[in-house]
């Protein structure tokens, strides 16, 4: 069976899902997408001819867009092919969990889901991967960093540290080494080595986490008080954990993006909700931690006291 993953970028969740794929199929072709370029990727694959290549399309912890999925929805050829898993309430606020190839879910009985999470249980429940020990911790591991339970309820540090190996190593060394590691061993744990790396790169960011702030500007937007920051994609998750370590006292961070083209909002106080802030310039995400895409209306806003 040859088949297409369309997956997230930018984080370990959508690398998961990368990882599962290389696990369970052998001739699987990948497609990393930013969420606001999955259209433009897949209707360029449909436009060459090149989907109807492929047996089976899943697109992984994000999603298509309307007008555009509805216009995949009645091509009978691709969408008998195609299955959307993910996990942001955006996409169930805009109802594009209402078409049979697309699953969207936000919590079950362990806690809040991943995409990574979502595909794995798609896999085994429909035979194409064999569970083990070592990929039900992987998986867990990836579920637990990206709804942030690894810091708000269970305290694991290993889940944090599967995020800054794939910082450290990038997309490519990152998917083909766990790949590697869990068609090999039934047991998941951290080498000598890599235990190293992030111990040096943990005091290197907490040294670069102090620079940035020294340059955050402050506004007030509707009784909240946000941070605004420029820096690079890969400090936007240990940056925002830093001010909610220190008690920095901000009910928000927004971060613009150099490398990436983005802003990413992340709550610093509980009870406040990003995701409102992010669709308002056209993005989405989770209440937790939303991102759009940068442009004059966000700059202004940003700008703005």
């Amino acid at each position: 069976m040859k088949v297409i993953l369309f997956t997230h970028k930018i984080d370990i969740d959508g690398m998961g899902c990368a990882v599962l794929s290389k696990l369970a199929f052998k001739n699987c072709d990948i497609e990393y997408c930013e969420t606001f370029e999955v259209n433009d990727r897949f209707k360029n694959y449909v436009e060459s001819g090149k989907i109807y290549e492929y047996d089976k399309i899943f697109i992984t912890d994000i999603c298509l867009k309307q007008p555009y999925i509805e216009s995949v929805s009645k091509n009978k050829l691709i969408s008998s092919k195609l299955q959307i898993i993910d996990h942001h309430i955006t996409e169930i606020n805009e109802e594009n969990d209402k078409y049979d190839f697309s699953f969207i879910k936000v919590e079950d009985e362990k806690g809040k889901c991943s995409g990574t999470s979502l595909f794995y249980q798609y896999l085994r429940e429909n035979g194409l991967l064999e569970s083990n020990n070592g990929i039900d911790q992987f998986v867990e591991l990836t579920r637990r960093y990206d709804t942030w339970e690894w810091k708000n309820i269970y305290n694991d540090e290993n889940a944090n540290y599967l995020n800054i190996l794939f910082t450290l190593w990038g997309i490519d060394k990152y998917v083909s080494h766990f790949t590697d590691v869990l068609s090999k061993q039934k047991h998941f744990e951290f080498s000598v080595d890599e235990l190293s790396q992030i111990k040096n790169y943990i005091i290197n960011v907490n040294e670069t986490c102090q620079k940035y702030l020294s340059s955050m500007k402050l506004k007030n937007y509707e009784n909240l008080k946000i941070g605004v920051v420029e820096i690079n994609n890969e400090y936007r998750n240990l940056l925002s954990q830093y001010i909610r370590d220190n008690k920095i006292d901000i009910d928000l961070i927004a971060m613009k993006i150099l490398d990436r083209g983005t802003v990413s909002f992340r709550s610093i106080k509980k009870g406040v909700d990003v995701s409102k802030i992010a669709e308002k310039f056209g993005g989405g995400g989770h209440k937790e931690a939303s991102s759009c895409p940068q442009g004059s209306q966000i700059d202004e806003f940003l700008e703005r006291n």
